[in-house]
């Protein structure tokens, strides 16, 4: 298998995998970053900087 090939079909087959974490991630920080409850103020930087 030519390396061209090889880097294409590799990339097609951990693209899903890549993106469900990515996904889940990024919904799993959101209530952390907009949170405005008791304790956010130690919570909420790090929910903002894992959402970028």
């Amino acid at each position: 298998m030519p390396l061209q090939e090889a880097v294409i079909s590799g990339g097609a087959k951990r693209l899903r995998p890549v993106l469900m974490t990515t996904i889940t991630t990024l919904f799993g920080m959101l209530p952390l970053a907009l949170s405005k409850g008791e304790g956010s103020e130690l919570w909420r930087p790090l929910g903002i900087s894992m959402l970028g």
